[in-house]
């Protein structure tokens, strides 16, 4: 095995990670990550983003989940790889695929 081999990061299964926390940790880390994003001065963004930085998260309600999951997927470059969502929150077919999803979960129960 060559030098460069061994001296690569192992591949990390970021699903496995990311199953591996509670929600409650996913989103306390999202927003840290977003806090360390690179932003133009005086963008909206930062707005938002210390807006959401304050809120317990014990209370936090899904339009504040949506604008976090937005400013993640804008941001994602510049965020940890297994906090970088993979989707695209508004694209049609994730939001139709939610819905069935959500859907589904009501009728379980």
């Amino acid at each position: 095995m060559s030098f460069a081999a061994r001296s690569q990061p192992a591949e990390v299964d970021d699903d496995a990670a990311r199953m591996a926390m509670s929600e409650q940790t996913v989103l306390r880390l999202t927003i840290a990550a977003l806090g360390r994003v690179t932003m133009l001065p005086g963008h909206p963004d930062k707005a938002r983003l210390r807006a959401l930085a304050r809120i317990d998260l014990g209370r936090i309600d899904d339009a504040q989940i949506a604008t976090m999951r937005r400013l993640a997927w804008r941001y994602r470059r510049q965020m940890p790889r297994h906090l970088a969502p993979r989707m695209n929150p508004d694209d049609p077919i994730v939001l139709a695929l939610a819905a069935r999803e959500t859907e589904s979960t009501h009728r379980g129960q």
